[in-house]
Protein backbone atom coordinates (compact mmCIF):
# COMPACT_ATOMS: atom_id res chain seq x y z
CA UNK A 1 0.00 0.00 0.00
CA UNK A 2 2.83 2.40 0.80
CA UNK A 3 3.87 2.48 -2.85
CA UNK A 4 0.41 3.69 -3.92
CA UNK A 5 1.17 7.27 -2.87
CA UNK A 6 4.51 8.84 -3.80
CA UNK A 7 5.83 12.24 -2.76
CA UNK A 8 5.61 13.74 -6.30
CA UNK A 9 2.01 12.52 -6.57
CA UNK A 10 1.10 13.89 -3.16
CA UNK A 11 2.74 17.23 -3.94
CA UNK A 12 0.79 17.52 -7.20
CA UNK A 13 -2.42 16.65 -5.35
CA UNK A 14 -1.71 19.30 -2.71
CA UNK A 15 -1.32 21.91 -5.42
CA UNK A 16 -4.63 20.76 -6.89
CA UNK A 17 -6.37 21.10 -3.51
CA UNK A 18 -4.95 24.59 -3.11
CA UNK A 19 -7.17 25.70 -6.01
CA UNK A 20 -10.04 25.58 -3.52
CA UNK A 21 -9.50 28.02 -0.61
CA UNK A 22 -9.74 26.07 2.63
CA UNK A 23 -7.71 24.84 5.57
CA UNK A 24 -6.46 21.51 4.31
CA UNK A 25 -4.99 18.97 6.74
CA UNK A 26 -3.13 15.91 5.37
CA UNK A 27 -3.51 12.62 7.24
CA UNK A 28 -1.68 9.45 6.31
CA UNK A 29 -2.29 5.87 7.30
CA UNK A 30 0.79 4.61 9.10
CA UNK A 31 1.42 2.10 6.29
CA UNK A 32 3.06 4.79 4.19
CA UNK A 33 6.57 5.89 3.32
CA UNK A 34 8.72 8.18 5.46
CA UNK A 35 8.43 10.76 2.67
CA UNK A 36 4.63 10.77 2.86
CA UNK A 37 4.76 11.02 6.65
CA UNK A 38 7.13 13.97 6.29
CA UNK A 39 4.79 15.52 3.72
CA UNK A 40 1.97 15.39 6.27
CA UNK A 41 4.08 16.46 9.22
CA UNK A 42 5.39 19.51 7.39
CA UNK A 43 1.85 20.64 6.59
CA UNK A 44 0.37 20.28 10.05
CA UNK A 45 -0.96 16.77 9.62
CA UNK A 46 -0.64 13.44 11.36
CA UNK A 47 -0.38 9.72 10.83
CA UNK A 48 -2.96 7.24 12.09
CA UNK A 49 -3.51 3.53 12.51
CA UNK A 50 -6.68 1.60 11.81
CA UNK A 51 -7.21 1.57 15.55
CA UNK A 52 -6.98 5.32 16.18
CA UNK A 53 -8.15 6.64 12.81
CA UNK A 54 -11.46 7.84 14.27
CA UNK A 55 -9.67 9.72 17.04
CA UNK A 56 -7.34 11.46 14.58
CA UNK A 57 -10.06 12.39 12.11
CA UNK A 58 -12.32 13.68 14.85
CA UNK A 59 -9.49 15.79 16.25
CA UNK A 60 -9.14 17.68 12.98
CA UNK A 61 -12.74 17.64 11.81
CA UNK A 62 -13.99 18.94 15.14
CA UNK A 63 -17.67 19.19 15.96
CA UNK A 64 -18.54 19.26 12.25
CA UNK A 65 -17.82 15.53 12.17
CA UNK A 66 -21.06 14.90 14.03
CA UNK A 67 -24.39 14.67 12.23
CA UNK A 68 -26.30 17.91 11.90
CA UNK A 69 -29.34 18.41 14.09
CA UNK A 70 -32.60 18.44 12.19
CA UNK A 71 -33.57 21.96 11.18
CA UNK A 72 -30.14 23.43 11.89
CA UNK A 73 -28.04 23.62 8.74
CA UNK A 74 -24.65 24.40 10.23
CA UNK A 75 -22.23 26.42 8.13
CA UNK A 76 -19.10 24.25 8.02
CA UNK A 77 -17.11 26.38 5.58
CA UNK A 78 -14.66 27.41 8.31
CA UNK A 79 -13.93 23.84 9.41
CA UNK A 80 -10.78 22.12 8.09
CA UNK A 81 -10.93 19.69 5.20
CA UNK A 82 -9.02 16.43 5.46
CA UNK A 83 -6.80 15.02 2.72
CA UNK A 84 -6.35 11.32 3.60
CA UNK A 85 -3.84 8.99 1.97
CA UNK A 86 -3.14 6.28 0.94
CA UNK A 87 -6.15 4.10 2.00
CA UNK A 88 -9.53 5.34 0.79
CA UNK A 89 -11.57 2.61 2.47
CA UNK A 90 -10.24 3.13 5.99
CA UNK A 91 -10.92 6.85 5.68
CA UNK A 92 -14.38 6.45 4.14
CA UNK A 93 -15.59 3.89 6.67
CA UNK A 94 -14.23 5.84 9.61
CA UNK A 95 -15.77 9.09 8.38
CA UNK A 96 -19.12 7.32 8.06
CA UNK A 97 -18.79 6.14 11.68
CA UNK A 98 -18.26 9.78 12.69
CA UNK A 99 -21.43 10.87 10.95
CA UNK A 100 -20.10 12.31 7.70
CA UNK A 101 -22.41 11.55 4.77
CA UNK A 102 -21.00 9.93 1.64
CA UNK A 103 -21.79 13.13 -0.25
CA UNK A 104 -19.09 14.95 1.73
CA UNK A 105 -16.40 12.44 0.72
CA UNK A 106 -14.54 12.75 -2.58
CA UNK A 107 -12.01 10.31 -4.04
CA UNK A 108 -8.83 11.72 -5.58
CA UNK A 109 -7.35 9.52 -8.32
CA UNK A 110 -3.68 10.43 -9.03
CA UNK A 111 -3.92 8.70 -12.42
CA UNK A 112 -6.55 11.17 -13.67
CA UNK A 113 -6.12 14.81 -14.72
CA UNK A 114 -6.77 17.07 -11.70
CA UNK A 115 -7.33 13.91 -9.68
CA UNK A 116 -10.66 13.37 -11.41
CA UNK A 117 -12.36 15.92 -9.15
CA UNK A 118 -13.85 19.33 -9.89
CA UNK A 119 -13.47 22.53 -7.89
CA UNK A 120 -17.14 22.25 -6.93
CA UNK A 121 -16.61 18.75 -5.53
CA UNK A 122 -13.59 19.88 -3.52
CA UNK A 123 -15.48 22.88 -2.19
CA UNK A 124 -18.32 20.66 -0.98
CA UNK A 125 -16.08 17.95 0.46
CA UNK A 126 -15.09 17.54 4.09
CA UNK A 127 -12.82 14.60 3.29
CA UNK A 128 -10.77 13.90 0.17
CA UNK A 129 -9.50 10.32 0.07
CA UNK A 130 -6.63 9.02 -2.01
CA UNK A 131 -7.40 6.18 -4.40
CA UNK A 132 -5.36 3.55 -2.57
CA UNK A 133 -6.17 0.28 -0.86
CA UNK A 134 -5.01 -2.86 0.91
CA UNK A 135 -5.41 -5.70 -1.58
CA UNK A 136 -6.06 -8.19 1.25
CA UNK A 137 -9.23 -6.40 2.33
CA UNK A 138 -10.55 -5.37 -1.06
CA UNK A 139 -11.02 -9.03 -2.00
CA UNK A 140 -14.13 -9.16 0.19
CA UNK A 141 -17.41 -8.77 -1.68
CA UNK A 142 -21.11 -8.35 -0.78
CA UNK A 143 -21.80 -11.81 -2.16
CA UNK A 144 -19.42 -13.29 0.43
CA UNK A 145 -21.52 -11.75 3.19
CA UNK A 146 -24.73 -12.98 1.55
CA UNK A 147 -23.33 -16.52 1.34
CA UNK A 148 -22.47 -16.50 5.05
CA UNK A 149 -25.93 -15.21 5.97
CA UNK A 150 -27.41 -18.11 4.03
CA UNK A 151 -25.11 -20.84 5.34
CA UNK A 152 -24.74 -19.57 8.92
CA UNK A 153 -27.72 -17.36 9.81
CA UNK A 154 -26.72 -17.43 13.48
CA UNK A 155 -23.23 -16.10 12.80
CA UNK A 156 -21.89 -12.63 13.49
CA UNK A 157 -19.66 -11.09 10.85
CA UNK A 158 -16.84 -8.71 11.80
CA UNK A 159 -14.59 -7.11 9.20
CA UNK A 160 -11.60 -4.81 8.95
CA UNK A 161 -12.38 -1.17 7.95
CA UNK A 162 -9.97 -1.34 5.01
CA UNK A 163 -12.65 -3.33 3.18
CA UNK A 164 -14.94 -1.48 0.73
CA UNK A 165 -17.83 0.38 2.36
CA UNK A 166 -20.55 -1.64 0.60
CA UNK A 167 -19.18 -4.77 2.32
CA UNK A 168 -18.50 -3.17 5.69
CA UNK A 169 -22.05 -1.87 5.95
CA UNK A 170 -23.45 -5.37 5.48
CA UNK A 171 -21.50 -6.77 8.44
CA UNK A 172 -22.38 -6.80 12.13
CA UNK A 173 -19.23 -5.02 13.25
CA UNK A 174 -15.97 -3.63 11.92
CA UNK A 175 -12.72 -2.47 13.40
CA UNK A 176 -8.96 -2.79 13.57
CA UNK A 177 -7.12 -6.06 14.13
CA UNK A 178 -7.14 -5.51 17.91
CA UNK A 179 -10.86 -4.71 17.74
CA UNK A 180 -11.53 -7.94 15.86
CA UNK A 181 -9.59 -9.95 18.45
CA UNK A 182 -11.47 -8.24 21.29
CA UNK A 183 -14.77 -8.88 19.48
CA UNK A 184 -14.01 -12.59 19.39
CA UNK A 185 -12.99 -12.71 23.05
CA UNK A 186 -16.12 -10.81 24.13
CA UNK A 187 -18.48 -13.06 22.17
CA UNK A 188 -20.47 -15.70 24.09
CA UNK A 189 -19.25 -19.26 24.30
CA UNK A 190 -20.50 -21.32 21.38
CA UNK A 191 -20.83 -18.31 19.07
CA UNK A 192 -20.02 -18.53 15.37
CA UNK A 193 -17.96 -15.58 14.22
CA UNK A 194 -17.02 -14.96 10.61
CA UNK A 195 -14.03 -12.67 10.12
CA UNK A 196 -13.06 -10.57 7.12
CA UNK A 197 -9.36 -9.88 7.41
CA UNK A 198 -5.97 -11.45 6.70
CA UNK A 199 -6.40 -15.22 6.67
CA UNK A 200 -3.48 -16.08 8.93
CA UNK A 201 -5.07 -14.09 11.77
CA UNK A 202 -8.34 -15.92 11.22
CA UNK A 203 -6.51 -19.25 11.38
CA UNK A 204 -4.74 -18.30 14.62
CA UNK A 205 -8.01 -17.22 16.23
CA UNK A 206 -9.74 -20.42 15.05
CA UNK A 207 -7.04 -22.53 16.67
CA UNK A 208 -7.07 -20.44 19.85
CA UNK A 209 -10.86 -20.66 20.15
CA UNK A 210 -11.20 -24.34 19.26
CA UNK A 211 -13.88 -25.92 21.45
CA UNK A 212 -15.16 -22.55 22.68
CA UNK A 213 -16.19 -20.56 19.60
CA UNK A 214 -16.43 -21.32 15.89
CA UNK A 215 -14.22 -18.99 13.86
CA UNK A 216 -14.61 -18.89 10.08
CA UNK A 217 -13.13 -16.76 7.31
CA UNK A 218 -15.42 -14.55 5.27
CA UNK A 219 -13.13 -15.34 2.35
CA UNK A 220 -9.55 -16.59 2.22
CA UNK A 221 -7.36 -13.53 1.64
CA UNK A 222 -3.68 -13.67 2.54
CA UNK A 223 -0.87 -11.11 2.65
CA UNK A 224 2.43 -12.46 1.30
CA UNK A 225 4.34 -9.65 3.00
CA UNK A 226 2.94 -10.46 6.42
CA UNK A 227 3.74 -14.13 5.83
CA UNK A 228 7.42 -13.20 5.54
CA UNK A 229 7.42 -11.87 9.11
CA UNK A 230 8.40 -14.93 11.12
CA UNK A 231 10.25 -15.39 14.39
CA UNK A 232 13.27 -16.66 12.44
CA UNK A 233 13.24 -13.61 10.16
CA UNK A 234 13.05 -11.21 13.11
CA UNK A 235 15.93 -13.01 14.83
CA UNK A 236 18.01 -12.80 11.65
CA UNK A 237 17.39 -9.04 11.41
CA UNK A 238 18.42 -8.50 15.04
CA UNK A 239 21.53 -10.64 14.71
CA UNK A 240 22.70 -8.64 11.70
CA UNK A 241 21.81 -5.25 13.18
CA UNK A 242 23.02 -2.59 12.57
CA UNK A 243 25.78 -3.51 10.13
CA UNK A 244 23.50 -4.88 7.40
CA UNK A 245 19.92 -4.02 8.31
CA UNK A 246 20.09 -0.46 9.53
CA UNK A 247 17.62 1.86 7.78
CA UNK A 248 18.75 5.46 7.40
CA UNK A 249 16.30 8.29 6.66
CA UNK A 250 17.64 11.68 5.54
CA UNK A 251 17.56 14.16 8.42
CA UNK A 252 15.15 16.60 6.77
CA UNK A 253 12.64 13.85 6.02
CA UNK A 254 13.09 12.23 9.43
CA UNK A 255 12.36 15.47 11.29
CA UNK A 256 8.99 16.09 9.62
CA UNK A 257 8.06 12.40 9.63
CA UNK A 258 8.79 12.24 13.36
CA UNK A 259 6.50 15.25 13.89
CA UNK A 260 3.74 13.46 11.96
CA UNK A 261 4.09 10.40 14.21
CA UNK A 262 4.25 12.47 17.40
CA UNK A 263 0.93 14.09 16.54
CA UNK A 264 -0.56 10.64 16.14
CA UNK A 265 0.52 9.76 19.68
CA UNK A 266 -0.74 12.89 21.39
Amino acid sequence: MADMATLPQATAAWERLAAVPATWIPITYVNSSAEIKAFCGKRGGSACTSGNCATILKRYLGSASRPRDAGHDRDVAHYPKIFFLPDEHLATNTAHDLGLPDTSIVRYDPALPDGGVSDAQLAAARLVVWKGFCHVHTLFRPEHVAAVRMAHPEAKIVIHPEAPKDVVRLCDAHGSTSHIIDYVHRSPEGATIVIGTEYQLVQRLAEEQRGRRIILALQSSSCPNMARTTEAAVLDILQRWPEENRVLVPADIAEDARLCLKRMLL
